[in-house]
């Protein structure tokens, strides 16, 4: 069993980044990892595959409650649609029959990491909402409040971030199939500008029959108001069962995963010297796979 990279085997949360980044290491062991690249994927299963913090639990409580006729019958969102990364950690087998059809999963692989033969719902989101959504979502959970900048965290984790968990990663992979049959693919801002079309969507893409009464009810259920009443069961309470203790981390860390789902709040968080980052990094990333301009630009184009 890996135990925390803290000193001293200390029950605390990280106060540096480079502890941070060595509990984000060993947040998930190599047999979820494993596990998750075994899901034997059907043709009606429903994949959320989204960067993190760009909609995804918003989109899991959309998908299930079409599913389950606004069921909220689970103390976790991820008891009835499983993460796949961690799943094997919480318990969970992906292969496993789900309570209701069709089957869905959350997971923020791209699209080069998931098994073919599904159907596939992906949520972009502005870059500098989602880095600053993440990082406050990280404090108070693996992150000692105080003790590490938004400005540390977006440059280092966020704009300096390499290999496959990079955001331009992400996007770069599924931008090329957005116009296929399987893919349904959303930006977090035009899901908050008109929810109620967006579940219609979500609801012809599953394949299931169109129900108005049931749709307002997935409208109220899947409002940020509705979910922060009910957060407890949106939170990372299976992972955390699951993971904290081993790590080191503190039993009374918050790790709600839903906040206010804010527009844009990110340009008055972040100095002018990071929002220039963010630009030169969509010139050079983003641009010469979508063709836009600026995330605004892709908008129009999804």
């Amino acid at each position: 069993m890996t135990q925390t990279p803290l000193p001293l085997g200390e029950v605390r949360r990280a106060r540096t980044l480079a502890e941070f980044n060595l509990l984000s290491d060993i947040s998930t062991t190599q047999a979820s990892i494993d596990h998750s690249t075994q899901l034997k994927a059907q043709p009606d299963d429903i994949i959320i595959s989204t960067f993190p913090k760009c909609g995804t639990t918003w989109m899991q409580q959309i998908v299930h409650g079409l599913r389950s006729g606004g069921s909220m019958e689970f103390g976790e969102i991820s008891e009835v649609i499983p993460f796949m990364e961690v799943a094997y950690d919480c318990g969970i087998d992906l292969n496993a029959p789900q309570a209701f059809a069709p089957r869905a999963f959350k997971t923020h692989y791209s699209a080069d990491e998931l098994p073919g033969g599904a159907k596939y719902i992906v949520v972009l989101r502005d870059p500098m909402d989602a880095c600053i959504s993440f990082y406050n979502f990280m404090v108070g959970w693996y992150l000692e409040p105080g003790t590490v900048s938004l400005e540390s965290y977006t440059e280092e984790n966020f704009l300096n971030a390499q290999g496959s968990w990079r955001y331009w990663t992400h996007l770069g992979s599924w931008w090329p199939k957005r116009n296929e049959e399987t893919v349904l693919m959303f930006c977090f801002e035009d899901i908050k500008n008109d929810p109620a079309g967006a579940i219609a969507q979500v609801c012809t893409f599953m394949g299931l029959e169109r129900n108005e009464a049931l749709e307002r009810l997935v409208l109220e259920q899947s409002s940020i108001e509705f979910m922060r009443e009910h957060k407890h069961q949106f939170d990372d309470n299976l992972l955390r069962r699951a993971r904290d203790e081993v790590m080191g981390l503190p039993a009374d860390g918050e790790s709600s995963k839903v906040k206010t789902g804010k527009v844009g709040a990110s340009k008055a968080l972040l100095p002018e010297r990071l929002r220039a980052r963010f630009e030169k990094a969509w010139r050079e990333e983003a641009l010469p796979i979508t063709g836009a301009a600026s995330y605004q630009e892709l908008r129009t184009m999804v």
